[in-house]
């Protein structure tokens, strides 16, 4: 009898830790929700693509007026030397080519002041005047070009 009754009692308490063991496991918990995206979320990620944009624009734009700024004191220093090797052509030659030269200067005027209110203009107004403004770029080189060809012609014929 007194067996039965140590095997009762530890019957019991191993019933016990195997109920305890089991029963004070880790429990998976529940996935946790995640929260919906907002039109807040939806506000504030454009604003930064936005703003993102507007100074990738901004950049941009800079980049090109200093390359039309530097293109631009390029060539009036070419336009100097050009003016400068007037004095040594004929009166007819020296008018033919001064005529040139006044043509490329307003187109340098033009082109500048083109420069000057795309300053003032927001990126996608920018954006269409920069064909207009390249445009305006390559008719004044070819413009200077001329006049540079007109010199050595007018030079060549006052060798002979």
């Amino acid at each position: 009898m007194k067996h039965w009754r140590i095997l009762t009692v530890w019957g019991m308490l191993l019933t016990f830790i195997i109920c305890w063991s089991v029963g004070c496991g880790d429990k998976p918990e529940p996935p946790k929700k995640e929260p919906g995206v907002t039109s807040q979320d939806v506000k504030e990620k454009t604003k930064s693509a936005l703003d993102t944009a507007a100074a990738y624009l901004q950049q941009q734009k800079e980049q090109y007026q200093k390359q039309i700024n530097k293109k631009l004191q390029d060539l009036d220093k070419r336009t100097a030397d050009l003016q400068a090797k007037l004095e040594t052509l004929t009166a007819d030659a020296k008018a033919k080519l001064q005529e040139q030269l006044d043509r490329l200067q307003q187109q340098k005027q033009d082109i500048q002041k083109k420069l000057d209110e795309m300053q003032t203009q927001g990126g996608e107004a920018w954006e269409s005047a920069k064909p207009e403004l390249g445009a305006a770029m390559k008719n004044l080189q070819q413009a200077y070009d001329k006049a540079q060809a007109e010199l050595e012609k007018s030079q060549g014929q006052q060798g002979q």
